[in-house]
């Protein structure tokens, strides 16, 4: 697959699908932090995270296992990948 930058990406969706991880499913707990799955499932090979959500594959696979605390760590770290977007070098 090619981005609309022109950079083959992968896609993640059978992989991660198979672990019940894609999708916009409302948190199990209200406290619960919401997965940031856009459903647009394609990792970028040079920076190593989804088009959709920017999160990489071991975050993507470890949602669902992840505590609250690391589940708002991602969340942080997308923040900052947000604004650093589609920049590979910025901070994580």
């Amino acid at each position: 697959m090619t981005s609309p930058s022109g950079e083959t990406t992968v896609s993640i969706r059978s992989t991660a699908g198979s672990r019940g991880v894609v999708g916009n499913a409302p948190p199990v707990h209200p406290a619960e932090p919401a997965s940031p799955c856009t459903n647009a499932c394609r990792l970028d090979p040079r920076t190593g995270w989804c088009l959709g959500c920017q999160r990489t594959l071991d975050e993507i696979t470890g949602w669902p296992t992840f505590t609250r605390a690391e589940k708002r760590a991602v969340l942080a770290r997308l923040h900052k990948r947000a604004r650093g977007w589609p920049n590979p070098d910025c901070p994580d």
